[in-house]
């Protein structure tokens, strides 16, 4: 009796490992700093950039399905807007609004190389006058190989993590090339 009960133990605490390793990290979405060139000392989104919403996202399924929630797609990418210097100060009203919302997050059912799409509408607004600056839809892939893991949901949580750092560095390379008016409100 006591061997089955190990057992059960042993098997629960198997499941709630593997339950934890299939959760998608904000820390692994966030851009390598090497990827992008920093923000210019001129920029208008130096330092400029409140993140207002955040949506779509889907908390882990039962079945061990790496999904991206609000939650982690919000942190991941208040930590990149830190880390190339787009941030604004949460104590100072920030010239700009950032509404972030994870339209589609395409997961193969299986494979040895998974490859997922994230697409992600990025909407920034100029807090002064309401001015749509920028209104985007991007779609970014990543994969994951057995060399990644051999455990299948794993490389489905490595290669959603990639997707969603793939779709951040274009939108950051975006924010790096765009060219927006001057607000008529000063």
């Amino acid at each position: 009796m006591s061997q089955i009960l190990t057992c059960v133990r042993l098997a629960l605490l198997i499941a709630m490992l593997g339950t934890l390793s299939a959760c998608v990290a904000p820390a692994h979405m966030v851009p390598d700093q090497a990827l992008l060139p920093s923000v210019s000392p001129d920029s208008p989104f130096r330092e400029a950039i409140a993140i207002s919403k955040v949506g779509g996202g889907e908390k882990m399924g039962f079945l061990l399905i790496s999904k991206v929630s609000s939650d982690d797609l919000q942190e991941a990418l208040r930590l990149s807007l830190k880390q190339y210097g787009f941030l604004g100060t949460p104590d100072l009203a920030a010239p700009f609004r950032l509404e972030v919302f994870l339209i589609e997050l395409i997961q193969p059912a299986g494979g040895f190389t998974m490859i997922v799409y994230s697409v992600i509408r990025y909407r920034l607004t100029r807090s002064s006058d309401d001015q749509m600056v920028y209104d985007d839809i991007i779609t970014a892939s990543d994969r994951a190989t057995m060399d990644d893991s051999l455990l299948g949901h794993q490389r489905m949580k490595i290669a959603t993590e990639r997707a969603i750092r793939a779709n951040i560095v274009a939108f950051l390379e975006h924010l790096h090339s765009l060219d927006i008016p001057p607000s008529p409100i000063q």
